[in-house]
This record gives structure tokens, sequence and C-alpha cells, in this order.
């Protein structure tokens, strides 16, 4: 993925820029920020600006961040790849309990967050610390299958299901937190984009994060053989 010179979004959203630990209780800090302060200001950069071709690529939350923002025309990139990124939504678990386990989940990091002002995933092994607004995108998305970010009108919807920019959804077969349907109710929200699963080499288990340290390749590869399919043929 590097050769082709990608920025890539990561899971985790940013701490805003000179803001401490105890600002997070203050900060209204979210999707929004990231989608048309952020990435707009990598797109800005003469290194990315000037690239005869840019692939945005992101992992679970940024990867979710790569599509919106692409969608809503704040950044323009060449093609959109997304690595372990689905819905949160409930929906997308297999069974009964599995639905009502993953309800009851929200509504606990909802609760958390409400009291606390902020997530303090650092502490409860779930998406680091979080602003409050961070944690209410999320949220929303996840309980109810589509994007409403807070402060923001716009509709991420309609402009998901009018992209037509080149994307490609991967799965990472193991992954605990975004199974295969997940990726494939967001890959239909983002007007059918493809989708491939990423099984990694026999012996090698990963999950939705240890693939960046065992299975780089694996990963990479799919991602390289998509790409020479947009490249123009001679």
């Amino acid at each position: 993925m590097g050769r082709r010179g990608a920025p890539g979004g990561r899971g985790r959203a940013p701490r805003p820029a000179g803001q401490p630990d105890r600002g997070l209780r203050r900060g209204r800090f979210g999707y929004s920020d990231m989608i048309r302060r952020d990435l707009p200001a990598v797109f800005a950069r003469p290194e990315v600006r000037d690239a005869p071709r840019v692939v945005l690529i992101g992992h679970s939350m940024g990867g979710a961040l790569a599509l919106l923002s692409t969608a809503a025309g704040v950044v323009a990139p060449h093609a959109v790849v997304t690595i372990a990124t689905g819905t949160s939504w409930c929906a997308a678990e297999f069974g009964a309990w599995r639905r009502a386990r993953r309800a009851a989940g929200i509504r606990v990091v909802r609760l958390v967050t409400r009291l606390l002002g902020y997530w303090p995933g650092h502490r409860l092994g779930f998406a680091g610390r979080q602003p409050s607004t961070v944690i209410r995108d999320w949220a929303y998305e996840a309980s109810h299958g589509r994007f409403r970010l807070a402060g923001d009108p716009f509709d991420y919807e309609d402009a998901l299901a009018a992209m037509t920019t080149p994307r490609l959804l991967l799965s990472i077969e193991g992954d605990h937190l975004i199974n295969p349907r997940a990726v494939a109710l967001l890959a239909r929200r983002a007007a059918g984009a493809e989708r491939e699963t990423v099984r990694s080499t026999p012996g090698v288990r990963v999950d939705h994060f240890s693939w960046a340290r065992r299975a780089i390749a694996d990963v990479s590869a799919p991602i390289d053989r998509w790409l020479t399919t947009l490249e123009p043929q001679p």
C-alpha cells in the first residue's frame, strides 16, 4: 500500500490539537470535524495535492470517514479502500442474542459517555479515549444503521448512495468486531461498492487489529490487484 502513496485513515479518532485529556469532557470534536477539516487539510498538502494519483485508505472508523468525506465531495481521491470497515448497526449481527448484546453494549457506551462527558475507552478496552461527539456519531449509526452527524445537516446517506468514485471494502476473516455482513451492508449503502474478504496465510490468526502486524501482505495484495484493474489499459 505504501508504494502507492495513499494517505490512510486510522480507526481511532485523533484528539483535537493541543487538547489535554481533561479537555475531552468539554470537547465537541466529532466525525464532521475529521471529514470537513482534517481530511481536507491532508489533501491540501503539496505531496498529496500534486500527486498524479491518490488512493484514500482507511481502517475501521477511518474507512467510514474516507467514504463519507469522498461522498460529501470535500476530498477527491481517485479511489477509496476501506479495511475492516462496516456498519456498527445491531442488525449486522447474526442471531437475536448477538443483536441484543450489541444493542446493550451501545447503550452502555452512551450512558458512560453521558455520565463522564467523554468515553474512557483506554480503560475499558474499546476505541481509546474519545470525545463525546465522536461517540454520539458512532452510536447513532450503530443504533439506526445510517449516518447522521452532530451539528452537520448534510445528508451523508444520500451522498453515499450516489457515489461514483471507485471503492473497495475489505473484510478480515477472524474480525471479532466487524463481520462480513456488516461490511456487505455498508457496501450496499455505498452505491454497491466492491468488496472482498481477506484470508490470512494458513496458521496465522488475525483479528480487527492484529492483521496490521501479522498479515499486512495478505491485506495489501488484493488492494494492489484491485487498483491494477483501475489503471488505463494500453
